[in-house]
């Protein structure tokens, strides 16, 4: 797996990969069809408001509608935003790693052997979904090794042109 993925969200351990007593907190939440909704506040309430009038300031609307939620699990929290931007830009990052569409792909796959329709929402959140989407409707589970595959020649391509620039420079 380490090979294929990258894990710079989260290390690969029990809870991200849904196994022993954390297997029904991961699980229920995987299935491809899955049309997730959150209860937000669309506004900020009174210091003195009610819980009714708390609850008349918030909305019930398909999620996700705001950036990823740290996992409760993580020690430490601190550094979770920044982590998830960096690794949300950086494609050599965000193309393998295991706690995006490369990890959920290879579950949908093996566990239910379909993956989300066209129009679900997982094609536009997690990043590069387009690309994903494609490979994973011509390649099914094997789209991971197929975008990995590709994303590691663009990479030694890159390799090669920069260190000619710097034999160049020199």
């Amino acid at each position: 797996v380490k090979e294929t993925y990258t894990t710079k969200l989260f290390p690969l351990g029990a809870r991200i990969l849904g196994s022993y007593q954390h297997s029904i907190e991961h699980w229920i939440g995987a299935h491809p069809d899955l049309k997730p909704c959150d209860v937000a506040p669309t506004s900020t309430a009174k210091l003195d408001a009610t819980i009714l009038d708390q609850m008349k300031l918030s909305s019930r609307a398909p999620a996700p509608r705001r950036g990823s939620a740290s996992p409760i699990y993580l020690a430490d929290k601190s550094d979770w935003e920044e982590r998830e931007s960096r690794s949300r830009k950086k494609r050599t990052i965000s193309l393998r790693e295991y706690y995006y569409l490369a990890g959920n792909i290879l579950r949908w796959m093996r566990l239910y052997e379909k993956l989300p329709d066209a129009n679900s929402w997982v094609w536009e959140w997690f990043p590069d979904g387009q690309l994903w989407e494609a490979a994973a409707r011509t390649s099914g589970e094997n789209a991971v090794h197929v975008v990995a595959n590709q994303l590691s020649e663009q990479l030694a391509l890159e390799k090669r042109l920069a260190e000619q620039l710097a034999i160049k420079k020199t």
